[in-house]
């Protein structure tokens, strides 16, 4: 995704002229980005060096599922052989309660694509329910065949599934995850807009209790607005964050830190 090519690689001790352009010209596998399709590059001519397996032309130049317009981003995935949850937030429900999560997809070519919905923990990640779970979904190859796989590519296609929260209010806040569940080296690139959390009255199955701490007991991030200036281009986002309800006691490094940024890796 560059308007450019490179002649040497920006940093020669790492990486090859090969692999600098590889990274730029288009999504590695098990990484995603927020973008509009149309603003996915892809070269239209030859490389330089004649190397033309990554020009990228597979990724469809298509509408947004929300609008139909197309300059709406939407969270575009390179599955691969990567089993990564692409998709987490937080939300606090309501004890007892029947939720169900969906999103649509879109395989950009293909339709070796499918998803696993994940209720966690909010800070052990431990899942606590999931649709590959509550439909006896095993086989994650692109050989499979389940209800949670596109049916056809080039296609939107929307995605559910339904769950019902314990009766204790200790177990209401949890963590919803969207999970590639498709090992493929083809094929697995795909669209993802529209997700929607809302409350059903669908039969699902409870569950397990997340015993996660309260939102107000764990960092939480506030919406920051900065105004750019000529002189100024560095800011804190973090500094109208809490931790523990106090201000200003978020610490990213050192003896005493009690966050780490990462990447998430499982």
């Amino acid at each position: 995704m560059a308007d450019q090519y490179f002649q040497v690689a920006p940093n020669p001790s790492k990486t090859s002229r090969a692999t600098s352009n590889q990274d730029v010209w288009n999504i590695d596998n098990g990484y995603y980005a927020v973008i509009a399709p149309k603003n996915i590059y892809d070269f239209t001519t030859d490389a330089p060096d004649g190397n033309n397996f990554w020009k990228g032309s597979w990724w469809q130049k298509i509408q947004n599922h929300t609008d139909t317009s197309d300059d709406g981003a939407v969270l575009v995935v390179n599955g691969g052989k990567v089993l990564n949850q692409y998709y987490r937030r937080v939300v606090v429900l309501e004890p007892g309660k029947t939720y169900k999560i969906s999103a649509w997809f879109y395989g950009s070519g293909r339709n070796n694509v499918g998803v696993n919905f994940e209720a966690q923990n909010i800070t052990t990640e431990e899942i606590l329910g999931s649709s590959n779970k509550d439909l006896g979904i095993t086989n994650l190859y692109d050989d499979s065949n389940n209800v949670m796989r596109l049916t056809n590519a080039n296609k939107w296609e929307q995605k559910s599934w339904s769950f019902k929260v314990s009766d204790s209010k200790t177990c209401s806040t949890i963590a919803i995850a969207l999970r590639n569940n498709v090992i493929a080296d083809g094929g697995n690139d795909f669209y993802v807009d529209d997700i929607v959390l809302e409350e059903t009255t669908d039969e699902a199955n409870v569950i397990d209790c997340s015993d996660s701490p309260e939102m107000d007991a764990v960092i939480k991030a506030n919406d920051d607005s900065f105004i750019v200036t000529s002189t100024n281009r560095m800011f804190n986002i973090i500094s109208n964050d809490t931790y523990n309800e106090e201000l200003d006691k978020i610490i990213l490094s050192g003896t005493n830190k009690n966050t780490t940024i990462a990447t998430i890796v499982n």
